[in-house]
This record gives C-alpha cells, structure tokens and sequence, in this order.
C-alpha cells in the first residue's frame, strides 16, 4: 500500500524507547476509544486501520528498548518487505525500564532477520526480567544466517553470519493457530 510509512534505517540506532518502531499508529487511550484492554500499551492504544508498513535495518542496533520493533497486526499472505540484516536488539545495564521483547511480530507475513543479534547483557536479574527475543503470534518470519559474499545459484556461503539468541527467557516464542509457519535455521542459542 503505497500510503504506508517506510522506515530504513544503515549503520543506525534507536535507543531508551518504550517502543524503538512501531508498525502501525498509536493514540491515547481513553474509555471513549472502546479499547481492548490487551490493546492499551502504556497510555495508549492503536489504530488498527493504519497497521502496517516496511522496515529495513541494516548493520542497525535496537539498544534498550522496552521493545524493540513491533509489528502490529496486517493479516495479508503477501510477502512483507520488511527485513533486518546484521544488526543488534541489546539490552544491557544501561536500560531504563522493564524488558518485554526484543522484537514482536503480530499477526504478519515474510519479515526477515538475516544474522542478527538478540542478547540480554544486563549483568543481574530475575527471570521476569530476561524478555524474550522474537515473539510472534500468528505471524510467518524467518530467521537465517546472512551470507556477506556474492555466490552463484547452488553455491554454498562459506562465511555465513548466523542469528544469535542468548540471556533471554525465550529466543524465539512463536504460537499460531493458522497455517503459517516459521523457518529458523543454523542460528546459535545461548542460555535461554
């Protein structure tokens, strides 16, 4: 739709936010929106008719953010543009509010994560406090390796950059009651 937002992001970071991206608009919540209660986050609830919309990050860092990226819902099977190669959703000792997740992927389909780094480096906490790195919910993604060489059709990458889980509750927390599903393959997941 080419009346939704577009965000690219190269070699840049998004830091101490409640929400570092949000795909989809916000509005104060109040009892005259008729919300749903799982709809209000944090004073505010959302537009579900402006869901949607396209990030690309690359060699990016999510650092400290309650939630990194969230992907609210656009129930489509066509392929989201959206991707994030070689960057990194981090939380460290530095962070100014409680974990959730990393990122969160919402009823979508096609979002790529291509050698990325999801870590919880905060040095002491609870379990509660360890977030998760992807949560989706009826969501379709992919979480691969990223190959930084040109190589031929059939030709494998030799210096692949795996994705990387590690310190959190869950890597990956995925549930679906449709038919889509989710491909992660030869990442690394460390003390989850």
């Amino acid at each position: 739709n080419s009346t939704q937002g577009r965000l690219i992001m190269n070699n840049s970071t998004i830091e101490n936010a409640s929400i570092g991206v949000l795909v989809s608009k916000r509005k104060v919540a109040s009892s005259s929106t008729g919300c749903v209660l799982d709809e209000v986050y944090q004073g505010f609830s959302f537009d579900n008719t402006k869901n949607g919309g396209i990030v690309q990050a690359k060699n990016s860092t999510f650092l400290n953010n309650q939630r990194g990226v969230w992907f609210r819902p656009y129930p489509s099977s066509t392929n989201n543009l959206s991707y994030f190669y070689t960057s990194d959703f981090i939380w460290d000792d530095n962070i100014l509010t409680s974990t959730i997740d990393l990122a969160y992927l919402d009823n979508v389909f096609g979002v790529n994560f291509k050698g990325c780094n999801f870590k919880n480096n905060i040095s002491s906490g609870s379990y509660f406090q360890a977030g998760n790195g992807i949560l989706a919910r009826e969501s379709q993604f992919y979480v691969t390796p990223f190959c930084p060489s040109i190589i031929l059709l059939g030709q494998t990458c030799t210096n692949a950059i795996p994705s990387t889980f590690e310190n959190l509750n869950f890597g990956i927390r995925a549930s679906n009651y449709n038919a889509w599903s989710f491909t992660c393959s030869e990442n690394k997941f460390i003390n989850n």
